[in-house]
């Protein structure tokens, strides 16, 4: 019966211990990775914010402007992907609801490398429907395994990457986080409008001047420096119209700085705090608990298994007496 028990214990300290293998190198790959069917909206805002509204011709001063954005996986195409690739949808709309006024809307489809969130120019990824934007970099998705260093982090408006620079650690809410800021320099962008009335750029008369669309900005990422979960986040952004000729004149069409909104801040703080103990549970916690369970009960089965069987001798009244082994 004690062999019995012993090859039993045996057995299931293997099992434990294969278990333990498995969790950590297959399980634990599955979940410290960016999910397919993600799906997240946040919000940034900006008090104080100065912007020309088209639609009445004249410039706005003290706005609060809100950025609504939504992230929402492709787990379908995610599953077409090559290896390792995941398929993000993006959407970023930029009002100013007191007055009615949408500034900007802008289309993104990403696919980038699940672990490392390297951008991949396949499964028909675009910026508004360029299809001929060649991604490069971070974008949305941070690595796991963050560290401190600059990344390139690509940039929808400019259509390119720019460094993101690593600036030192800062605590968020109670959370050690990286901070990385990324400095655009004034850079000509594509533009929905050619030409400026000479008046708005501070000319004088009324005649189209050709003018070119200029965006410039200061990003900050305040990122969770367990797991590369970006819990804050800040936006100055500066964008002009300026005569294409290089003579006098400007037109401020955006002058902003939008942060994370309290609320998308606490929430963000919550999930990388989530994911900070999945992570933790299924790389150390429990891989590491099943190999002890196992090596424990592999051992118990082990000296169970191989305790040696008491003897047994008749006594000279015909009964048998149990005779303790010697040793």
């Amino acid at each position: 019966m004690r062999s019995f028990i012993g090859l039993a214990l045996v057995g299931l300290g293997v099992f434990a211990m294969a278990v333990a293998g498995f969790t950590r190198f297959y399980i634990a790959p599955q979940v410290v990775a960016a999910p397919a069917d993600y799906y997240k909206i946040t919000h940034l805002q900006a008090a104080n914010a100065t912007y020309f509204d088209a639609g009445s011709a004249t410039t706005r001063r003290g706005a609060t402007l809100t950025a609504t954005s939504t992230i929402r996986g492709d787990a379908a195409a995610s599953k077409r992907a090559p290896d390792d690739i995941v398929v993000w949808d993006a959407t970023a709309v930029i009002q100013d609801v007191a007055n009615d006024v949408d500034l900007s809307l802008y289309r993104q489809r990403l696919a980038f490398d699940r672990r490392t969130g390297q951008l991949s120019r396949c499964c028909g990824v675009h910026v508004d429907n360029d299809r001929n934007v060649a991604m490069a970099g971070l974008g949305l998705f941070w690595p796991l395994d963050i560290e401190r260093k600059d990344y390139q982090y690509f940039d929808t408006s400019t259509k390119r990457p720019w460094t993101m620079k690593y600036s030192g650690t800062e605590t968020v809410e109670g959370v050690k986080t990286y901070k990385f800021v990324q400095t655009i320099p004034a850079t000509r962008v594509p533009s929905p409008v050619d030409s400026v009335p000479a008046n708005l750029l501070g000319r004088s008369g009324t005649a189209s001047v050709p003018a070119d669309r200029y965006h410039q900005a200061t990003v900050t990422y305040w990122v969770d420096a367990r797991n590369g979960i970006p819990v804050d986040q800040q936006q100055q952004v500066h964008v002009t119209m300026r005569p294409r000729d290089g003579g006098p004149g400007e037109l401020l069409l955006l002058d902003m700085t939008m942060r994370l909104t309290p609320k998308d801040k606490a929430e963000l703080v919550d999930y990388a705090d989530d994911k900070a103990t999945q992570i933790l549970l299924v790389e150390t916690i429990g891989p590491v608990a099943l190999l002890i369970v196992g090596a424990v009960l592999v051992a118990s089965g082990l000296l169970l298994g191989g305790a040696k069987q008491p003897r047994h001798r008749r006594g000279a009244s015909g009964t048998q007496r149990a005779v303790p082994a010697a040793g």
